[in-house]
């Protein structure tokens, strides 16, 4: 659990891939016996696709923009985490709902944008207010 605020609060298309990957073993753990997850951690595939990390990652002396494979990112950063415990924990727990939508959403939220929030199917807007405060709150 240690880092799920870096990750949420962090690059915003690793927030969504860590999102889907906690709402994969939501759902996994509501259609299967599997008690520990273990079978959807061998299975989940993260996207395989490589991003620009933006402006905070420039490497200005080299001028270069740092790329990363998204899937191999997220193997490296979740491969000693426990979904179970991660959650348990009672930011997980507390804001559950939105960390779903952040993994669901068509689009790629930054909790820092709330002009990338964007609206429900209905036409309502997201609101990750409260899940970013709680992610700011424990950075």
């Amino acid at each position: 659990d240690t880092i799920l605020h870096y990750i949420i609060g962090g690059n915003p298309t690793l927030a969504k891939e860590f999102a889907r990957w906690l709402v994969d073993y939501d759902v996994m753990m509501r259609d299967t016996d599997d008690e520990n997850g273990d079978e959807s951690d061998e299975t989940y595939q993260f996207t395989d696709k490589t991003i620009d990390m933006g402006p905070f990652h420039y490497r200005k002396k080299a001028q270069k923009h740092v790329h990363i494979n998204i899937k191999d990112c997220m193997q490296y950063l979740t491969a000693d985490a426990d979904r179970k415990v991660i959650m348990s924990t009672p930011c997980v727990q507390s804001h559950w709902d939105q960390i779903q939508k952040l993994g669901m959403c068509e689009h790629v939220v930054d909790l820092l944008d709330e002009d990338s929030w964007g609206e429900d199917t209905r036409g309502n807007p997201y609101d990750f207010s409260a899940l970013r405060d709680a992610i700011w709150n424990e950075i």
